[in-house]
C-alpha cells in the first residue's frame, strides 16, 4: 500500500540521467499508465536504491500507484521471503 506518493530526494552524482532512464522504461517499454499499480522490488545493494526510487519517482510523474519494496539479495535461484510474495 502506498501510503504518500511522495518523490524521494535522491543524491547521487548522477541522479538526472537515472531518474530519465526510469521515466524512459516506465513510458516507452512498460506504456505505464495513470492510475496503473506498479510493485518495484529492490535490494538495499550497491545503486540498486538510487534505481529503485528513481523508478518510483518516475512512477509518480507518470500518475501512477507505485509501491516500493526493499528485500534482502537473494541469488538467481532462490525465492523471494514470504511476506515479498504475500
Amino acid at each position: 500500500m502506498t501510503i504518500a506518493n511522495v518523490p524521494f530526494k535522491i543524491r547521487h552524482d548522477r541522479r538526472d540521467e537515472v531518474q530519465a532512464a526510469a521515466h524512459t522504461a516506465l513510458k516507452v517499454a512498460l506504456n505505464l499508465q495513470p492510475g496503473e499499480r506498479i510493485l518495484i522490488m529492490a535490494n538495499p545493494d550497491g545503486d540498486l536504491p538510487v534505481i529503485a526510487q528513481s523508478v518510483y519517482n518516475a512512477a509518480i510523474e507518470l500518475n501512477a500507484s507505485p509501491t516500493l519494496l526493499f528485500q534482502p539479495a537473494r541469488s538467481r535461484v532462490d525465492f523471494a521471503e514470504q511476506a515479498t510474495l504475500a
